[in-house]
C-alpha cells in the first residue's frame, strides 16, 4: 500500500512540476518601466550637469542605448501577452544608466577643473590687457595690429558672459580666442620695442652728458623722452620744468626721410624762436635738423638702400604749440600745449642743446607682463 502511494506521488511529481515550470516560464514579464524611468532620469540629470557638451560621445551613447529601450518596449508591448520578452529592453535601460552617470559624473569633475581654470585665466587676461592698453593705444602699429587687441578684448567679454553664465566650456574656448589674438599683438609689438630699445644705454650716456654739460656751463638743456612723452628742461643740472609732449604720427625709430612722419633723434639745438605770424602753432622754436649726423646716416641708409635714391632728408622741425590733443599727430615735430610752449619760449635762449631719445627708462620698467 505505501509503495503503491510512493509511485503515485512520483508520477504527480513526474507530471505537475514541468506543468508548473512550464506555466512559471511563460507568465507575462513584468516590463522594466522603472528602469526606464531612471534611464530618463540619468539622461536629465546628466544634461543638466553639461554632459552632452564636456562628454558628447558619453552622452550620445547613453541616449541611444534609451531610445532603444523604448524601442524594445514597444516592440514587445504589441505582442501577446503570453510571448512578451523585455530582456533587450532592460539591458539597454540598464546600459543608458551606466553611460549617463558615468558623464554626468565626469561632466562634474572637468566642470569644476574647467570653471577653476577660466576663472583664473579670465582674470589673468583682464590684468594683462589693462596693463598692455595704454601702449597699444599710443605706439604707431599697424591698424590690423589694433583690430587683433580689441578682438582680444571683445573675446574677453564674451568669456567672462559665458563665465558667469555657467557655460565654462563656452567661456573657456572664447577665453583661447582672447589669448590668440592678444599674443599676436603683443608678440608684434614686443618684438618691435625690445628692437627699439637695445639704444638704451647710448640714449641714457647722452642724457647724463647733456645733463652734466648743463650743471657744468648753469645753462639749460631739454631732454625730449619720447617713449614717456616727456620734455624735462635741466638748469644747472636740474630738472626745472616737466612737459607732456606729443609727436610725429609714426615716431617710434628715428627720422629715415621727409614725410616719413618720424620725430628724429639725436643732439640738436634752437636755431630760431618763431611767433605771431611766422607760425601757425602758436610759438614756436626751430631745432637744427638735419645736422652733421642726420646727413651721414641719411647717405648711409641710401647706400643700404634702407631708403630710396628719390627720398629727401626732411627739415623744418620745430619745438611749438598747438599740443593737448592726447595723440601723436605732427609730421615730425614736438608738440606741446599751447601754455607750456609759452614757458618755455620765455626760460631758453637760441642755442640752448635740445637732446631728443626713445627713452630714459629700460623697456622692463613701463611693463611687466
Amino acid at each position: 500500500m505505501v509503495l503503491k502511494r510512493k509511485k503515485v506521488a512520483f508520477v504527480l511529481i513526474l507530471f505537475f512540476v514541468p506543468g508548473i515550470c512550464f506555466i512559471l516560464l511563460n507568465l507575462p514579464q513584468k516590463p522594466p518601466s522603472e528602469k526606464i524611468k531612471t534611464a530618463l532620469k540619468s539622461l536629465a540629470d546628466a544634461r543638466k550637469s553639461k554632459a552632452h557638451i564636456y562628454f558628447p560621445k558619453l552622452f550620445q551613447d547613453s541616449e541611444k542605448l534609451y531610445k532603444s529601450a523604448m524601442y524594445h518596449l514597444r516592440v514587445q508591448n504589441e505582442k501577446s501577452i503570453f510571448k512578451r520578452q523585455f530582456f533587450l529592453s532592460e539591458f539597454s535601460a540598464t546600459f543608458s544608466i551606466y553611460f549617463a552617470n558615468k558623464a554626468k559624473k565626469q561632466a562634474v569633475i572637468i566642470s569644476k577643473d574647467l570653471k577653476a581654470s577660466v576663472k583664473s585665466g579670465i582674470r589673468g587676461l583682464k590684468d594683462e590687457l589693462n596693463t598692455f592698453d595704454p601702449f597699444i593705444r599710443k605706439l604707431p602699429v599697424p591698424e590690423k595690429i589694433r583690430k587683433e587687441f580689441s578682438h582680444a578684448v571683445l573675446f574677453l567679454s564674451e568669456s567672462d558672459i559665458a563665465y558667469k553664465k555657467s557655460e565654462y566650456l563656452n567661456s573657456h574656448n572664447k577665453l583661447d580666442k582672447a589669448y590668440n589674438c592678444y599674443t599676436k599683438a603683443f608678440e608684434y609689438t614686443d618684438s618691435i620695442l625690445s628692437e627699439y630699445f637695445t639704444n638704451i644705454e647710448e640714449w641714457q650716456r647722452l642724457s647724463e652728458k647733456a645733463i652734466n654739460k648743463s650743471r657744468k656751463n648753469k645753462s639749460y638743456v631739454l631732454i625730449i623722452d619720447k617713449f614717456s612723452h616727456q620734455g624735462m628742461l635741466y638748469f644747472k643740472g636740474n630738472i626745472k620744468r616737466t612737459y607732456t609732449v606729443e609727436l610725429g604720427r609714426n615716431w617710434i625709430g628715428n627720422k629715415l626721410y621727409s614725410g616719413d612722419k618720424a620725430t628724429p633723434e639725436g643732439e640738436y639745438k634752437i636755431i630760431g624762436k618763431k611767433n605771431g605770424n611766422s607760425t601757425k602753432y602758436h610759438k614756436a622754436l626751430l631745432i637744427n635738423y638735419p645736422n652733421e649726423n642726420d646727413h651721414q646716416r641719411f647717405k648711409l641708409n641710401i647706400r643700404n638702400g634702407i631708403i630710396k635714391k628719390s627720398d629727401q632728408i626732411g627739415g623744418s622741425i620745430e619745438i611749438h604749440g598747438g599740443g593737448g590733443k592726447g595723440v601723436d599727430w605732427t609730421d615730425g615735430c614736438v608738440a606741446l600745449t599751447n601754455k607750456d610752449v609759452d614757458n618755455l619760449f620765455n626760460l631758453v635762449p637760441s642755442g640752448t642743446p635740445v637732446l631728443i631719445v626713445g627713452s630714459l627708462k629700460n623697456l622692463d620698467s613701463y611693463y611687466n607682463f
